[in-house]
């Protein structure tokens, strides 16, 4: 019996991320630490270092979330290239990964934008390495991450339960 379609792109998160981290990040790392110095690579502390692994798990989680509800959008129109575009737009500008997040203005909106599921993505996470992120708002930042995820995930069951009921496959 096949593997259910949510668990098989779960799967295919997975080993992307870790295809990604092994040989993208890693040689990047080696390369930095060569030409800089050995301490440019550390977390500030190891506490922010044990906080970046849990929101760097937490981030995969969120992104697998995103896409897969991007995904699902295909079973419900002709086109899903609009969709996609969109999404690679919207995360890589709320994420931080286009502009850094602390070049949005006026500061209210920059405040909303940290707290959306796509500023946990990449910006939440890189903070906390760094150590911008102070030792007394880890656990908050951590715990919205975690909301998110949870929620994200949760709307991705609940969207697949109304994918699976749409789509009728020949032969049963």
């Amino acid at each position: 019996r096949p593997a259910p379609l949510p668990w098989m792109r779960y799967s295919e998160t997975l080993g992307e991320t870790a295809f990604r981290f092994l040989f993208m990040s890693v040689p990047t790392m080696i390369l930095l630490w060569l030409v800089y110095h050995p301490k440019l690579l550390l977390p500030a502390t190891w506490v922010h270092g044990l906080a970046f692994m849990i929101a760097f798990v937490l981030a995969v989680h969120i992104y697998f979330a995103i896409n897969f509800l991007t995904g699902l959008i295909a079973v419900f129109t002709l086109k899903i290239q609009g969709f996609l575009w969109a999404k690679f737009l919207i995360v890589q500008l709320l994420s931080g990964l286009l502009v850094p997040l602390s070049f949005i203005r006026p500061g209210w909106l920059r405040d909303i934008v940290e707290m959306s599921p796509f500023a946990f993505v990449a910006h939440t996470p890189l903070m906390i390495y760094l150590g911008k992120v102070t030792a007394d708002d880890l656990l908050g930042k951590l715990a919205w991450q975690s909301f998110w995820t949870l929620a994200l995930l949760g709307l991705c069951a609940w969207a697949w339960s109304l994918t699976v009921r749409k789509v009728s496959i020949q032969g049963g």
